[in-house]
């Protein structure tokens, strides 16, 4: 450390009135302050301890702020954050209040890796797993409410899978997972009945539909050449076989137009513009068209049996009364006269003679036959309207995993925006809480789903912002399980829980303080894996065309007024690392120094666990801090300590000074020959 601004310090070698150019920072213009820039910690065995030992070890190494990072309950023992009880608790936040040292978040377990509830393609959306992640998120709240004073509440992001073609965000396609996606990305469809992932459409799958009549003027028709609905259309048949209905094989472009069809008919059936949720998207049109023609199908054999069964019951009835003619003939009959009467019963087989039975026998036999081929139609003709009345209401429920999802997090988000106030406001009444508590989501990995890309992070914290002052200012609001009212087809509402009486202003407020973001850099860097190279351009060519991607998105962040918590850590692009910063290639300097010239005010923590010995000191030394060492292995080396690699943090050999009772001797001076006390 820079003591002070003529000299080094009593253990240099020598005086100089200034500093060799390059070698000493101006104390007074690092752009990041050692005060700033925190720690990220975590406990068990990959900590060395609890948080308090690992809290306790940072301060040593000179953290003046701290980022605890909770595990999951049950993967080791006293892991988690109600392993911590109050004494615990207290001990962190005495060790936090005797050292001057700021605990700036509480990182929630990574096992909670969205607030959607999604659990995986095969187990879909589950409300109980959403429900689970979010007591995990508001044991983090509590825990942080007891031990900080007040921080972000770090959650990690990636709310459903989703390609990265087609995607708003990537009109221009400057992303892809994998070369082919753009031809063959997937959409998966979910049942909001149930969460559960009933398809995954790919585009380049075609599907087979019926070539519909029309009037040659685009305009449906049916087969008396009246202009019809699309939902009334009409297959066109083969004219040399009118058995035979024509068939076309459909790509993706087709169900883009038939969306955008469903959509017209939707808007003139309400009478008004739809919102985005609201709307046919292709992946739906795509699915909803298998669904008609299975429904068709099922309806058309109900149809066929109802048809036969109709003449089966009125042959029913007829016997019935015959029985009845003949009962009374035969009762009338003698026996001897009753050969008479009978009639052949049997296949009529020229081998096998034909069995003679009374009329009435005759006529039971008929009637047995009859029920037993009126039940089996009538359990057939059952079955198809149930398969048809299924595929009917599947599609009314089938919707795009991103509409599901959405709802999900933006609710959980809000609630736990509403949760984290509340704690807030009590731990200020009792003066256990100084700061607010707020929830920040991570972007996490660009391959993990919705959330990682800086828009869809601008997207998430905006929209639950919203859903928070519209719990907070709605007595009523839309079920959030998604329970649709049977009379008006209408989101079902129930009254609000969540209801504070707030005006609009004050509920934007309390959401804008406890919902903010956290933006990794090092994730935001893991982009350059999937960033699309140009025809001819170099690696490098490509690298710097990503810089100027990456900070305009930082650029985007900042604008919107999102960003409550930063993760500094570096990497080379293409996987996940936790390198301290100037260890990689990303422009993590350009991006805090627009940032902190923007006005930014928000904690910073360094994540840096791929070098833990200069996890801090790296960085440091990366913005500029008064850093610099004295030269150990020859008088003439650099005197600066922005080359921390030759300091002596976390280095096993000794220092070549010794001071105090480990000096060789009383007599053993500086070669100055200023005492050393």
């Amino acid at each position: 450390m820079i003591m002070g601004e003529d000299y080094y310090s009593s253990m240099d070698r020598g005086y100089d009135s200034q500093p060799e150019p390059g070698e000493k920072p101006d104390i007074e213009k690092p752009l990041v302050a050692i005060s700033e820039l925190g720690q990220s910690i975590t406990e068990g065995r990959a900590g060395g301890g609890t948080l308090r030992d690992t809290f306790q070890a940072a301060i040593f190494r000179g953290a003046g702020k701290v980022e605890l990072a909770l595990q999951q309950e049950g993967a080791e023992p006293y892991v988690g954050a109600e392993a911590y009880g109050k004494e615990m608790r207290q001990d962190i936040r005495d060790l936090s209040r005797i050292n001057e040292v700021k605990i700036t978040s509480i990182h929630s377990p990574t096992w909670v890796g969205n607030l959607s509830g999604y659990a995986g393609k095969q187990q879909g959306f589950s409300d109980e797993y959403r429900a689970m992640q979010l007591e995990e998120v508001k044991k983090a709240v509590d825990f942080s409410a007891d031990t900080t004073g007040g921080s972000a509440i770090v959650v990690h992001t990636g709310e459903y899978e989703r390609p990265m073609a087609g995607e708003s965000w990537n009109k221009a396609n400057e992303f892809k997972q994998y070369e082919e996606e753009p031809e063959k990305a997937m959409y998966p469809l979910v049942d909001k009945r149930s969460g559960h992932v009933i398809s995954v459409i790919r585009k380049d799958t075609p599907i087979a539909v019926p070539k519909w009549k029309t009037n040659g003027k685009g305009e449906y028709v049916d087969y008396e050449g009246n202009v019809v609905s699309f939902r009334d259309r009409v297959p066109e048949f083969d004219p040399n076989n009118p058995e035979k209905i024509n068939m076309e094989q459909k790509d993706w472009s087709y169900f883009i137009k038939e969306a955008e069809m469903r959509n017209r008919d939707l808007e003139k059936q309400r009478g008004r513009a739809i919102s985005p949720e609201e709307r046919i998207t292709p992946e739906e049109a795509f699915y909803i068209s298998m669904l008609d023609g299975q429904e068709r199908s099922a309806k058309g054999w109900a149809l066929y049996y109802s048809q036969g069964m109709e003449e089966e019951l009125k042959e029913f009835e007829k016997l019935k009364k015959l029985r009845v003619h003949y009962a009374e003939l035969e009762k009338n009959t003698p026996e001897k006269d009753m050969w008479k009467l009978k009639m052949p019963l049997g296949s009529g087989d020229n081998i096998i003679p034909p069995e003679y039975k009374k009329p009435t026998e005759y006529i039971d036999t008929r009637l047995k036959m009859l029920r037993e081929r009126i039940n089996s139609s009538t359990e057939t003709m059952t079955g198809q309207l149930q398969n048809a009345k299924e595929a009917e209401l599947a599609k009314e429920n089938v919707v795009s995993s991103w509409k599901f999802a959405k709802n999900k997090s933006m609710h959980s988000y809000a609630e736990l925006g509403i949760y984290a106030m509340d704690r807030t406001k009590k731990g200020m009444e009792t003066g256990k809480v100084k700061e607010d508590i707020f929830i920040a989501p991570e972007n996490l990995f660009p391959e993990m789903g919705y959330g990682s890309h800086p828009e869809e992070l601008i997207e998430l914290v905006q929209g639950a912002r919203e859903r928070m002052v519209e719990y907070l200012t709605k007595a009523q609001i839309p079920d959030p399980a998604g329970a649709v009212d049977p009379k008006t087809g209408k989101p079902k509402l129930i009254n609000n829980p969540y209801y504070r009486s707030m005006s609009r202003q004050e509920a934007d407020e309390e959401a804008k303080r406890h919902i903010k973001a956290t933006l990794d850099t090092q994730h935001l860097g893991m982009w350059f894996r999937y960033f699309t190279p140009k025809e001819g351009e170099t690696e490098e060519e490509r690298f710097k065309r990503f810089e100027t991607w990456y900070l305009d998105e930082v650029k985007k962040l900042q604008e919107k007024e999102i960003i409550g918590h930063m993760h500094i850590v570096d990497g080379f692009g293409r996987g996940h690392t936790h390198l301290p910063a100037g260890e990689g290639i990303m422009p993590i300097r350009s991006a805090v120094e627009y940032l902190k010239k923007k006005g930014y005010t928000g904690s910073m923590v360094s994540e840096g666990y791929g070098e833990p010995g200069r996890q801090l000191t790296q960085t440091w030394a990366y913005f500029g801090s008064p850093l610099y060492h004295i030269g150990a292995v020859e008088p003439s080396a650099a005197r600066s300590w922005t080359e921390v690699e030759h300091s002596y943090f976390s280095r096993m050999q000794s220092p070549y000074f010794v001071f105090g009772a480990y000096a060789p001797s009383n007599d053993w001076t500086l070669w100055s020959g200023v005492p050393l006390e």
